[in-house]
């Protein structure tokens, strides 16, 4: 009953007490309607996510490991991104024939070109170091979508 007596105090506006919770509430209903708003749904409408239809194919999602690495770096993601429906390609880089003392940003950029799959929507993920080589690769085969992860883009490369 102690929640009775609260509510009535409150309907009667009696109470510093009640002026406090009033003032609560009209703050939280003011932000749930705002949050509401900005996700564009109203009250009581379905907040389900809407997914394509599966005849819709996903593009392949080419990820690139940074220095030092391989594709292995990418398994845990490849796995997901699978189960999601996606093809995933995720290749180790090779040092140029000369070995890594002679391999150029522009050598691993060539490879990563190469494994881009031809007439099909990819998207281009790069890790760390080779986000750089992702960025170089973009400006001729214009992915999809380009995703940089840890990585800054150096001066002077357009995408």
């Amino acid at each position: 009953m102690p929640s009775r007596t609260f509510i009535s105090f409150s309907l009667r506006g009696k109470s510093a007490l009640s002026t406090r919770y009033n003032t609560t509430m009209r703050l939280f209903v003011g932000f749930l309607i705002l949050g509401l708003a900005a996700c564009g749904r109203q009250p009581g409408e379905s907040s389900q996510v809407q997914t394509p239809a599966p005849e819709t194919a996903k593009p392949v999602a080419l990820m690139i490991h940074g220095a030092g690495g391989g594709g292995w770096e990418w398994r845990f993601w490849q796995e997901e991104f699978e189960k999601a429906g996606w093809t995933v390609l995720a290749p180790d880089l090779q040092p140029a024939a000369g070995g890594l003392a002679k391999t150029t940003v522009e050598d691993y950029v060539e490879q990563v070109r190469k494994q881009a799959p031809a007439n099909e929507k990819f998207i281009l993920i790069g890790a760390s170091m080779s986000g750089i080589l992702v960025l170089k690769a973009a400006e001729t085969l214009r992915p999809t979508a380009l995703i940089l992860v840890n990585s800054v883009p150096p001066k002077g490369v357009e995408w």
